[in-house]
């Protein structure tokens, strides 16, 4: 292999390796996040723990609560865009949700939002695993329709 291929190939490989979840001590997988503000941490998949963590209430709950808190940018309105803004964080063992992430945006004012809805959400049930409270790592839609 020539050394250009290779230097071409080495940093898709890390990257690759980087984002393949790990496998726990208890055999369970887990993914390592950094957050944009450089602060690291270690969550079970969301598949991997026994009891999903859940927003108060439950998944009704919480569109509701999205919907109550969505403020439609009025950029993104008066433009007619709308979408389903997805969301990375991790649930937290104390019930804290942290590592909010856009995993994928439609535009930015409406990234923000979604980002700015995540943020404000009141405490959740955090994911047990047997009779531990762990940090679960989460993908969270969040639509915006006009």
């Amino acid at each position: 292999m020539s050394l250009r291929l290779f230097s071409i190939l080495l940093p898709a490989l890390a990257a690759f390796v980087c984002s393949i979840p790990h496998a726990s001590a208890q055999g369970r997988r887990t993914v390592a996040l950094t957050s944009s503000q450089g602060a690291t941490a270690s969550a079970y998949l969301y598949e991997e723990v026994d009891i999903h963590p859940s927003f108060p209430g439950g998944d009704h709950k919480m569109y509701s609560f999205i919907n109550s808190e969505r403020r439609y940018p009025a950029k993104a309105y008066d433009a007619g865009i709308e979408g389903r803004v997805l969301i990375s964080c991790i649930v937290e063992a104390n019930g804290d949700i942290s590592h909010i992430e856009v995993v994928k945006g439609v535009e930015d004012s409406l990234d923000r939002e979604a980002v700015r809805i995540i943020e404000s959400m009141p405490r959740w049930e955090p994911g047990v695993i047997g009779d531990e409270p762990v940090d679960t790592y989460c993908l969270i839609p969040v639509p915006f329709r006009l």
